[in-house]
């Protein structure tokens, strides 16, 4: 964590006291497998005008939840009417909560997050029953103890697939705690505003100037960082 931020699930001011531009961030500790994060960017303190948020969450309450949880980032209503969604990248955990926000509500991102929602249509019921069957399979192995037992497996492929399925079913739990069965990515908008420059601004009515540079495939197949060179805050994503 940064010196004065608490390691704590909820929103946090990164430049408290600023008399520009108000950056925050939303954690979600223990922050693996997808329990990402995200921003938001509010106008100054005494304007009604602006609010953009950077990424979702992995799936439509939990993203619900954030946007509940900090007013400004209502959509529609709340004091200050979220005028925009910046995406960073394609993966699912940035992407999934993207059915609660307003349709009427702009979109900006590449347009790898749109061939990305293309593809996890019809997906959810795969998604669903992975995650229940890999958290099944992982119970299992956990209660019949198999780090003791699994290094006497006299054949060495078997043992080797033995471990791959492990680690399936150890990655599908992790999985299993979130709420695929609410993803409807017919529900979706997606991005309607494409950014195809490696460096552009976003302009927001009341928010200042918002830099989004792209650099390529860095943690997934597409990736752009967001700057709000005002306060000298970025979001990864």
């Amino acid at each position: 964590s940064l010196p004065g931020l608490p390691y704590e699930c909820g929103w946090h001011a990164l430049r408290p006291g600023t008399s520009g531009s108000r950056a925050y961030a939303f954690i979600q500790p223990r922050g693996t497998f997808c329990w990402s994060n995200t921003g938001l960017i509010l106008p100054p303190e005494n304007s009604k005008l602006g609010s953009v948020l950077i990424d979702t969450l992995t799936e439509p309450t939990l993203t619900r939840n954030m946007i509940l949880d900090r007013p400004e980032a209502r959509c529609p209503g709340g004091e200050h009417l979220l005028q925009g969604v910046i995406y960073t990248h394609p993966d699912v955990d940035h992407i999934l909560g993207d059915q609660v926000v307003a349709h009427s509500v702009p979109r900006y991102g590449r347009a790898a997050i749109n061939d990305e929602l293309k593809t996890l249509k019809g997906t959810k019921p795969k998604l669903v029953i992975a995650s229940l069957l890999g958290h099944a399979l992982w119970s299992i192995l956990e209660t019949s103890g198999w780090r003791g037992w699994v290094s006497m497996v006299p054949n060495e492929r078997a043992r080797d697939v033995l471990l791959i399925v492990a680690g399936w079913g150890w990655m599908q739990s992790q999985l299993s705690g979130f709420r695929f069965e609410e993803v409807e990515v017919s529900l979706m908008k997606g991005v309607d505003n494409v950014i195809d420059k490696d460096e552009e601004t976003v302009k927001v009515n009341g928010v200042s100037d918002i830099v989004v540079r792209y650099y390529g495939a860095i943690h997934s197949k597409s990736d752009s960082m967001v700057y709000l060179p005002s306060e000298k805050v970025v979001y990864t994503g």
